[in-house]
């Protein structure tokens, strides 16, 4: 078997050219009678609503420690967010944005 080294991944030539393999396209099944759309999550792990939320999982244990993160629950061994503590922690921080914005505006004045 190739190795990636020895140019498996690439067609002759091409590295010079700054060629890459196309990505792949993920395509969601559409969801059976039972199931809820991927839209539809009801919890986050903490990864994944780093992901969605685009912030960094430092970022979000900071904002946890310092009390501004959201509400977490766990669920046997696992650490999840409800899609309703992150809709809750995200009114929150546009309230604080809102409150940033309306503090900056009066000190301009």
């Amino acid at each position: 078997m190739r190795t990636r080294r020895q140019g498996a991944m690439f067609p002759p030539d091409s590295r010079s050219q700054g060629w890459c393999p196309p990505s792949p396209v993920l395509v969601q099944p559409p969801p059976s009678a039972g199931e809820l759309p991927l839209a539809d999550t009801l919890a986050f792990s903490i990864p994944e609503f780093c992901r969605r939320h685009g912030i960094s999982r430092a970022h979000f244990y900071n904002l946890s420690r310092s009390g501004d993160g959201p509400a977490l629950m766990r669920v046997g061994r696992r650490t999840l967010i409800s899609a309703e503590a992150a809709a809750e922690w995200r009114r929150r921080m546009e309230q604080v944005d809102r409150d940033a914005v309306a503090d900056a505006r009066r000190a301009d004045s």
